[in-house]
């Protein structure tokens, strides 16, 4: 299985994250590949560092299928709960939750955790919204998205009917895509 990067990744990153994916196993049981992947290419990532772990946007490339999916990679004690929640509580749920679809295998218990990162490799939440072919946006692209190009986001009233909380301060747009800080109340305070 080849693992191949997008842009900002450096070569140890690469390195490391190869190894990890790497270690993810083929078969039946719950956690593991289907079918050995012919290639993961590593978009970008969604987020990084918070909880010691990086959040990947990734296309798992199996014959003709490409389905984008998510890599959690980071340390065992913070992906074992993770793993054991899923499989408690979520493994038969709705099409409302992201499932997981394949884990390295001490998150299986079928090796001892070694110190090593770990991975969890979720299906791509942006499958069941209907947009399997874009990448995903976290809430931080968008708002860095909106404060570049306003006008993309609709129109002042959309942003006005969000919900807002007393004396709390938030940014709109106005019509003509300028910035206006508002207070809760909906008075406009100033200009920016």
């Amino acid at each position: 299985m080849d693992v191949t990067f997008g842009e900002g990744f450096t070569r140890q990153e690469q390195a490391e994250l190869e190894a990890v994916l790497q270690r993810i196993e083929a078969g039946e049981a719950p956690g593991c590949w289907r079918e050995r992947p012919d290639t993961i290419h590593v978009r970008g990532r969604l987020t990084d560092g918070r909880s010691g772990c990086a959040v990947l946007d990734v296309v798992v490339r199996t014959g003709s299928r490409e389905p984008p999916m998510v890599a959690k990679v980071g340390p065992f004690h913070e992906l074992k709960d993770e793993w054991k929640a899923f499989n408690d509580h979520l493994r038969d749920a709705s099409a409302l939750f992201a499932p997981i679809l394949a884990v390295t295998p001490a998150l299986l218990g079928t090796r001892a955790p070694d110190g090593e990162r770990e991975a969890v490799v979720y299906d791509h939440a942006a499958r069941f919204a209907g947009l399997p072919g874009r990448p995903p946006v976290t809430l931080e692209g968008f708002v860095r998205c909106s404060r570049r190009a306003p006008r993309r986001l609709g129109s002042e009233a959309e942003w006005t009917n969000l919900p807002e909380l007393p004396g709390f301060e938030q940014d709109r747009v106005d019509r003509q895509g300028s910035w206006r800080r508002h207070r809760g109340s909906g008075e406009r305070l100033r200009e920016r």
